[in-house]
């Protein structure tokens, strides 16, 4: 075990492309506040260190659909209609710039896809539920409850990307316990006994 931690403290200690400390640090504090606010920092987390992975040479698509200077060649002739078209719509025209770069989303798509790490239905649930409390959506209690255990799954997500960017081979799955290789998914099968444990233990506790 201490083998393992000094592993991922040196390659943590020596990356020098990716500064992974406001991440880290965002991803600790969520661990204390209500769960509504927990998925959503954890959220924030993944969107932040796409930004940053982009913006590192690590990078191949900088975030971008295509790239800038290919997509101005592109519409070069049509600019100046289009921005005569929409002058009474300039934020539009904003928009048509910028259309090579990829919407949040997208990025954390892409994001993923560089890394080579597979999602599959479990992480995606997470990743989806996560806007309903940072939308202001009300939960009733199963929604609440949905979302405690979807945020472990998200939770878990978040510390494979982290430690696959430091090169290690393996994570815990929080919602099983298991140690899986870095490189697969959560298992849905695994996921479903893990709720159905949990609703169980919520149920023996209030009768």
């Amino acid at each position: 075990m201490e083998k393992r931690i000094c592993y991922i403290i040196n390659n943590y200690l020596n990356e020098d492309k990716i500064d992974l400390s406001y991440v880290i640090h965002q991803l600790l504090l969520s661990m204390i506040v209500p769960v509504e606010a927990e998925i959503v920092m954890i959220g924030a987390c993944l969107d932040k260190l796409s930004e940053i992975w982009f913006k590192s040479s690590k990078s191949k698509s900088n975030g971008e659909l295509i790239e800038k200077k290919k997509f101005d060649e592109l519409i070069k002739e049509y600019v100046d209609n289009l921005k005569n078209s929409f002058k009474d719509y300039p934020k539009v025209f904003i928009k048509i710039e910028n259309a090579f770069q990829a919407s949040g989303k997208q990025k954390v798509d892409f994001f993923l896809e560089e890394l080579e790490l597979e999602t599959g239905d479990v992480e995606k649930d997470a990743r989806f539920y996560r806007n309903k409390p940072a939308h202001g959506h009300l939960l009733d209690d199963e929604g609440l409850f949905k979302l405690m255990y979807l945020t472990d799954a998200y939770r878990t997500l978040l510390n494979r990307i982290i430690l696959k960017i430091l090169n290690y081979e393996v994570y815990i799955d929080l919602t099983s316990g298991n140690i899986l290789s870095i490189d697969e998914k959560l298992s849905e099968e695994n996921y479903e006994n893990y709720v159905k444990m949990v609703k169980e233990h919520l149920n023996n506790d209030s009768t």
